[in-house]
């Protein structure tokens, strides 16, 4: 069981994004078949370069906020796949200073110790050690760096128009956009060709950003997929911040 998003459906009508079912190329696996993947951004573009044998990445993230759970398992399959199958590079971003100034978790310790107990359930998950590299923003702060580059061609306006961040939001909440767009586009700072980022559809709002400051370095735009939300325990969105999540 999944939802017909409002969310989902709103990227295609509104937001560019291009229904999944209309590209005739698409992988021979069950979150593609099922329908699970809803929508995409250049993924037929992202696919053709993978096919070709060029070097492409994923790039999957988690917040630092709690465990993964039942509602990551079809993002997780499906770069998994990619991995098993195609021989990509994983990089997981684990965003443990968002956790921090959003308020999710109390002391950036605690964010810290989250990050690290993800990236062992990464691992434990099955993804290949050699191919996946973590990025947990405590240890490498070089991603900072990145982050501060990206920031001079974004505005503020743009910001509060995607996010509604006001006056009395704290800055760091004004910043992470760029830290996320870091994480983005991290890979293609070290020779990688390609990007691939699969999300839910109330993710976009931060691929937006990071494809739109992609253009403005003359980088590739990442490719992006949007996956159905997945019902929780209460039959809404299973999210941790709802605590209707199944840990896996």
């Amino acid at each position: 069981m999944v939802f017909e998003s409002a969310d989902n459906k709103k990227l295609v009508t509104t937001f560019g994004a291009k229904p999944m079912n209309e590209l005739k190329d698409i992988p021979d696996f069950y979150t593609f078949n099922k329908e699970l993947i809803y929508s995409h951004r250049d993924f037929d573009r992202y696919y053709k370069a993978l096919k070709e044998g060029k070097k492409c990445a994923i790039v999957s993230g988690v917040n630092a906020s709690g465990k993964l759970h039942i509602g990551h398992k079809p993002v997780f399959d499906t770069v998994k796949y990619f991995q098993d199958t195609f021989g990509v590079d994983v990089f997981v971003p684990i965003s443990d200073d968002e956790s921090y100034v959003s308020k999710k978790v109390e002391t950036q310790s605690d964010a810290l110790e989250n990050a690290k107990q993800l990236a062992q359930e990464f691992i434990a998950y099955g993804f290949n050690p050699q191919k996946t590299f973590f990025i947990i923003d405590q240890i490498y702060t070089n991603i900072y760096n990145l982050a501060i580059k990206l920031s001079r061609k974004c505005t503020m306006n743009e910001l509060k128009a995607v996010y509604g961040y006001t006056m009395s939001d704290n800055p760091g909440l004004f910043f992470y956009p760029t830290i996320q767009s870091a994480h983005v586009l991290f890979p293609l700072t070290k020779g990688y060709d390609d990007v691939l980022v699969p999300i839910g559809p109330d993710e976009d709002a931060h691929l937006r950003i990071g494809r739109d400051l992609a253009g403005r370095f003359n980088m590739k735009k990442p490719a992006v997929i949007h996956l159905r939300f997945m019902p929780g325990l209460d039959g809404e969105k299973m999210s941790k911040s709802k605590g209707n999540t199944i840990d896996l």
